[in-house]
């Protein structure tokens, strides 16, 4: 549970410096970047992948040994 927890707690914190071009697209319908949407799809996408690593862990010693990734500014994969 507290992997889980940071997983979310990290992808929130990597969104939430963008939120606020999603909130002007809803309320105004100015487009957000591009490379906005690419790279929130890209922290999703890790996301998922992360909680799925520890899904699929089956034991303490597998959990230990899971490597996250996620998008950096140099990437968006």
């Amino acid at each position: 549970a507290m992997l889980t927890k940071q997983i979310r707690q990290t992808a929130y914190a990597m969104l939430l410096p963008t939120d606020w071009q999603i909130v002007r697209q809803v309320e105004t319908e100015t487009a957000a970047d591009q490379s906005v949407l690419t790279k929130r799809a890209a922290i999703r996408s890790a996301h998922t992948s992360n909680l799925a690593a520890i899904n699929a862990a089956v034991d303490t010693p597998a959990l230990a040994a899971l490597q996250f990734t996620w998008p950096t500014e140099d990437n968006n994969v």
